[in-house]
């Protein structure tokens, strides 16, 4: 299953440009072995800017989901795309937002959780996404024998 999975970042000094940066994200499905890693250069596409107010990188993850239809980021590194207001006064101190495209558009998940390091990286998450059930030949095959198809 290919799931498109985009982190949308704001500039937390809006007017100020900042050069956002990824870096690292691990995605899983709690299974065994089923760590999947993404680099810059597994970006798929980009929208915004990364010198502009918001810049979300977007991931093809091709992962099946856990028994309970869920896959997890286990965390997101990136650099300049989150400033906590208890350490910026000035900044809006606004967090990346975790985004799903379904049937073309894109549906916020969450607020990413981070963590702030200094030379301004952040680790970001862990957050644990539940997908929507799929259609599968069980499905189709329970409906068929609950309901009279005419």
């Amino acid at each position: 299953m290919i799931i498109e999975l985009g982190i949308k970042c704001y500039n937390n000094f809006p007017g100020i440009p900042r050069y956002f940066e990824f870096m690292e994200m691990l995605v899983s499905n709690f299974s065994p072995g089923s760590a999947q890693y993404f680099y810059d250069s597994d970006i798929a596409y980009e929208e915004g800017s990364i010198t502009g107010e918001t810049w979300t990188p977007w991931f093809y993850v091709d992962i099946e989901p856990s028994i309970n239809n869920q896959i997890r980021i286990s965390y997101a590194d990136f650099k300049n795309v989150w400033y906590p207001k208890n350490l910026f006064p000035t900044s809006t101190g606004k967090l990346p937002e975790l985004y799903i495209k379904t049937l073309g558009e894109a549906v916020k998940i969450a607020d990413m959780p981070g963590q702030y390091y200094d030379g301004a990286g952040v680790g970001l998450g862990p957050v644990t996404i539940n997908l929507a059930p799929q259609i599968t030949p069980e499905f189709w095959t329970g409906f068929a024998n609950t309901y009279e198809i005419p």
